[in-house]
Formats: structure tokens, C-alpha cells, sequence
């Protein structure tokens, strides 16, 4: 936590107490891919680190923001591969747009992808809500 460079010095590593799997989650499909991680120890917050905010009510949206860990294909003084955070616009796609690029898509799930000229890898599926 901290920190967008994983190999950061700076990067606080927390021992996790307990993994809590949705309860509805039912491997390969997407559908409730969710877990709430309980930290062995309270997060101290800075400037660097902060909770984040979920609205009380659903929104409708057609863009937003996303984070992911990108791998820079190159490696540190140590042999580690440097891999960082990184952020990326993402836009609402349809339902049926989105079912004939994903598999194992349900009708719990929003979808967002990568806005054309945004730099990064991935695509996002949500539950139903904060997407």
C-alpha cells in the first residue's frame, strides 16, 4: 500500500487475517468475483493512502476511472519485474456489446472497456452497482 512502483522501498506489505469469497461465486464463471480482504492490522492513512468512497446510490455512468498493475517488462537491481499502478479510462459498454467479447457474461454484471487511445491492458467486469 503507498505506492504505484511495486518494488518501491516505500511499499507497506499488510498480513491478511482473512479472505472472505462472495458467497455466490462459482469458479470459472465472473459472476460475484468479489472478496473482502480483512488486514491483520488497521491501515494507517496519509497522503499516500486513503479510503476510498462508494456512493449510497446507484448512478448511471458511461465513463470512469480504474486502476491496474502494470508489468514494465523490465527488471531492477534486484532481478524483480518491475511492475506499477496504473490508471486508465474505461467506458460503459452494453450488455450485448459486451457478451460478444466476454464469455460467462450474466445479467448481474455492467461492463466497461479500455477508451480507444487509453494506454493499458484490460477490460472490467462488476457486479451490478459500483461498476
Amino acid at each position: 500500500m503507498g505506492t504505484r512502483i511495486f518494488s518501491d522501498v516505500r511499499l507497506e506489505r499488510k498480513q491478511v487475517q482473512k479472505i472472505i469469497i462472495h458467497k455466490d461465486y462459482k469458479p470459472p464463471h465472473l459472476d460475484s468475483d468479489l472478496s473482502l480482504l480483512l488486514l491483520a492490522t488497521p491501515v494507517k492513512f496519509t497522503n499516500f493512502k486513503m479510503p476510498i468512497c462508494l456512493q449510497k446510490k446507484e448512478r448511471i455512468w458511461d465513463r470512469c476511472w480504474m486502476a491496474e498493475w502494470v508489468t514494465a517488462y523490465e527488471y531492477d537491481q534486484h532481478d524483480n519485474l518491475n511492475m506499477y499502478l496504473q490508471k486508465m479510462r474505461v467506458l460503459h459498454i452494453s450488455w450485448r456489446e459486451c457478451s460478444k467479447r466476454v464469455d460467462h457474461l450474466s445479467r448481474n454484471m455492467v461492463c466497461a472497456w479500455k477508451e480507444p487511445g487509453t494506454k493499458g491492458n484490460c477490460q472490467v467486469l462488476s457486479e451490478h452497482g459500483y461498476g
